[in-house]
């Protein structure tokens, strides 16, 4: 229910409630729980405008309900309806009120888009291999069926459509474009083929054009030129006006992967897997049309889309909208965050995409917000792993080396150090004035640190093994290896290895602990009882007993529960007052009481509503990252009955998570770091099963927020704007 509710404090903040949007989140199975449900709420500012009172009308809150409020980063808000195809969404055309669905290994679907909150299957039919993508004309869909060709359907009757014919085609059909009487295939390592389909029922292979690199997609430049994206190849540009004859007239190599390319008003667009978006002149002759402008984007592009001075760019963390109405100055409109988006059509207002992880997502274009963040910093690099130390962040940014970073009360992120690396900087710790990096060429790199602008290489030590991550420990680097370095005669250690950093310059190695099963991927310490717990993927936790550096003893070790949790590999863990926290991927976060560190014991378990792959820390709260999902805050002030409080969806894949008073830093594995204010838990005044009273510190940062109601089987959201002045 849409309401707007102007409080006698309304001078120093309004409130517009602007929509209503409910996420079931089962995120802990409890027998018997009824389902949360918002069913309308109020908010308006007290205490002078400095906090928000929120009464929360619904159903199922418990005796002991949480509240919280977070910025809606991802553009949540922004999505009127969703479709659960049950396959790996791949590409949409639309025509009139419908839409064609291009699903993966399930066949083509008509979707009824009359409403588009509300789309539904009409139709469905099996083609040949993978549905990979579809153009139309009238009835009539094409479809690229990757190892198996293409086919033709008839959607005439939009509840039975039906396959018209098929042509079996060497390579794997990527993508295909119809014009006129010929369909155009873009067929990886098979290059371009030319198919006649003036009688879609006896279709037939009319030519065949090689194409350098691997050919994955086309967009038409009028009726006589195609445009083609190449994997290695880059932009080639090709002459169709006799296709029996297609010629080869020019290209242009961006130095990384071109995944996808469209055209429109005299323009060509290229986006490559660096993240960058090109807009080229299409209008200038000869062989190398001139690039007008371009714009990196988080994430790696895979679909283009163009429509009426926009680009839709569908991309491994979400889809963006960049308006190109300058091509000279391309400019970021937004980002809706959902993990592998794929094609993306604009009409009437609404962006339709295919989610080749959960169907179609119609998004409200018109709400669609620019990102809302503190900062965002392109490291250039990977973003591997990062520490903080008061308002100092380093980071270990594999290819790009190691970076230091400044970071002010707003949240802004200011590069001072940089050190490049040979190899890949992996992990990152810090001790006064120098900081240890996991290099996976095989070493452990110190750096000296002391001033940030003149950062070097201070010296390294060869590791036996490929260095994962590490922690400082006395004076000691505790380092991670679990994979072979291919010297003959050192072998190999999957497990634990000690370095001596008494003189820096000259780190030593002095002592190894071999696993015997398992993969070394992270440890954790507790430096009172000289104790370092070894997480060893499927082989559980192993204890070592670290007092005596040169002899590390294994005393103790956790394996999985079968079958419950022995699926999945543990990943990472973090120690605090003789309990182990533990991410077990798909299982969530667990909780080890190692008092006795002979014999840990499982305290309690939090499912998470996505792999859980990494964890911080900040008084009884854990942030659990928990990968395409973004973020669950959790109380574990009781490790045997932890809860979630929070969550927060990101356009970035969430891997690393350093906190800083009420601020959240993200390192996305990609490129990037990420400042987002920190969700907000509410004060609880009064619960009810269907009413709940609470106050919140008034936000800093205006935007969308999504508040939150979480119960112990489940939650609901609702969406809120909030203007601050």
């Amino acid at each position: 229910m849409d309401r707007k509710i102007i409080s006698m404090a309304a001078l120093l903040m309004a409130i517009f409630i602007v929509g209503v949007a409910h996420f079931v989140f089962p995120f802990k199975a409890v027998s018997g729980d009824e389902e949360v449900r918002i069913h309308d709420f109020e908010l308006r500012t007290v205490e002078n405008g400095e906090a928000l009172e929120a009464v929360i009308f619904g159903s199922g809150f418990g005796p002991d309900p949480r509240v919280s409020l977070s910025l809606d980063v991802a553009n949540r808000k922004s999505v009127k309806g969703t479709l659960k195809t049950w396959g790996a969404l791949q590409d949409i055309a639309i025509t009139g009120e419908m839409a064609v669905l291009a699903n993966g290994n399930h066949g083509v679907q008509i979707v009824d888009i009359s409403d588009p909150g509300l789309p539904f299957i009409l139709g469905s039919v099996e083609v040949p291999g993978r549905a990979m993508a579809v153009d139309t004309n009238g009835h009539m869909a094409y479809v690229a069926c990757a190892k198996k060709g293409v086919a033709v359907l008839d959607f005439s009757q939009p509840g039975d459509p039906f396959v018209v014919g098929t042509l079996f085609l060497p390579g794997v059909a990527w993508d295909l474009k119809r014009v006129g009487d010929y369909l155009y295939v873009a067929a990886g390592s098979e290059g371009l083929h030319v198919l006649d389909i003036s009688k879609p029922s006896a279709m037939h292979h009319l030519s065949f054009f090689p194409m350098e690199g691997h050919s994955v997609d086309l967009a038409t430049i009028g009726s006589d030129d195609l445009m083609v994206a190449s994997v290695k190849g880059g932009v080639q540009f090709v002459d169709i006006s006799c296709p029996s004859r297609p010629v080869l007239t020019g290209g242009m190599n961006t130095g990384e992967p071109v995944m996808a390319v469209s055209t429109g008003d005299g323009l060509g667009f290229a986006a490559d897997m660096s993240g960058h978006l090109y807009i080229i002149d299409l209008q200038a002759g000869g062989a190398d049309r001139p690039v007008l402008g371009s714009i990196e984007l988080l994430g790696k592009p895979v679909s283009i889309t163009y429509r009426s001075g926009r680009v839709y760019v569908g991309a491994m963390v979400g889809m963006h909208v960049v308006d190109v109405s300058v091509p000279t100055r391309p400019m970021l409109v937004g980002t809706v965050g959902m993990r592998n988006a794929r094609g993306a059509v604009s009409e009437g207002g609404h962006i339709y995409v295919a989610n080749s992880r959960g169907g179609m997502a119609v998004v409200d274009e018109r709400m669609i917000q620019p990102l809302q963040s503190l900062d965002y910093f392109n490291s250039k690099g990977d973003a591997m792993n990062l520490r903080l130390v008061d308002r100092t962040l380093y980071l270990a940014d594999g290819k790009g080396g190691h970076k230091t970073l400044e970071i002010d009360e707003a949240g802004r992120l200011e590069l001072v150090g940089h050190i490049p690396l040979e190899g890949k900087a992996r992990d990152v710790e810090v001790a006064e004035d120098f900081a240890y990096i996991a290099n996976d060429r095989g070493t452990l790199d110190v750096l000296d640190i002391a001033l940030p602008d003149e950062e070097r290489v201070l010296g390294s030590a060869e590791s036996m093994g490929l260095p994962m991550t590490l922690r400082y420990y006395k004076g000691l680097a505790l380092v991670v290896t679990n994979e072979l370095t291919g010297k003959p005669g050192e072998g190999m250690v999957t497990g634990l290895q000690i370095f001596d950093l008494s003189d820096p310059a000259r780190p030593q190695l002095v002592s190894s602990l071999p696993l015997d099963e398992g993969v070394a991927i992270d440890v954790a310490v507790d430096e009172a009882r000289e104790t370092a717990f070894l997480i060893a993927g499927s082989g559980g936790v192993v204890v070592v007993d670290i007092a005596e550096p040169l002899d590390p003893v294994i005393v103790g070790h956790y394996a999985l529960p079968w079958p419950e949790y022995s699926f999945s590999p543990m990943i990472g863990a973090t120690y605090r007052n003789e309990t182990l926290f533990v991410v077990n991927g798909r299982n969530g976060l667990l909780a080890l009481d190692v008092t006795d560190r002979t014999s840990p014991v499982l305290e309690g378990v939090l499912p998470t509503m996505a792999s859980a792959i990494g964890v911080s820390l900040q008084g009884n709260r854990a942030y659990i990252s928990i990968g395409e999902k973004g973020i669950a805050v959790a109380d574990i002030s009781n490790p045997k009955k932890m809860r979630t409080i929070a969550r927060m969806e990101l356009p970035i894949y969430a891997r690393q998570i350093v906190l800083k008073e009420d601020m959240t830093i993200f390192g996305n594995g990609h490129r990037g770091l990420f400042v987002v204010p920190s969700p907000v838990e509410a004060e609880i005044i009064s619960a009810t099963p269907k009413k709940i009273v609470c106050r919140f510190p008034r936000p800093s940062k205006a935007g969308n927020y999504s508040l939150g109601v979480f119960g112990e089987g489940c939650f609901d959201e609702v969406f809120t704007v909030m203007p601050l002045e």
